[in-house]
């Protein structure tokens, strides 16, 4: 199979040189977050792992991607992705077998109307106090549209 351009037409003849800029910048605006340390806790209550606050305002695609492991096959590891107090993701899951240690992803993306002040975080902890929960590798990306 050939190669394919999948852009406007005057992008393609060369017609527009500039890229497509939102009012007041040049190009893309996109922010970032991240946390790549590994995390244990044993509480379970919500930690937060890694968040960012919003400056924009807009509507934008958010991503988020982590990993989460469990030191016992009894409880849950916990994670969530909130949208200021809203919850945009929840993944829960109970290791079968802990030898080799199991990491187990969670990503995601969803298209948000978000103003100035609002919080996109990343949350983590046990379902029980008696199982250890870690997170590593978390990290937010939000895309301005």
């Amino acid at each position: 199979m050939g190669t394919m351009d999948v852009a406007h037409p005057d992008l393609v003849n060369g017609a527009v040189t500039a890229l497509h800029g939102h009012a007041g910048s040049g190009g893309l605006v996109y922010y970032y977050a991240e946390s790549p340390g590994q995390d244990d806790t044993s509480s379970t209550s919500w930690q937060e792992k890694v968040s960012y606050e919003v400056v924009e305002a807009g509507d934008y695609l958010v991503q988020w991607t982590f990993e989460t492991r469990g030191s016992s096959t009894s409880y849950h590891t916990r994670s969530q992705v909130v949208h200021n107090s809203t919850e945009l993701a929840n993944v829960q899951w109970e290791p079968e077998d802990n030898i080799p240690d199991q990491w187990v992803g969670g990503a995601g993306f969803r298209k948000l109307t978000l103003d100035p002040g609002d919080t996109i975080a990343i949350n983590w902890c046990s379902e029980n106090s008696g199982g250890t929960a870690t997170i590593r590798y978390a990290a937010l990306f939000l895309l301005k549209l």
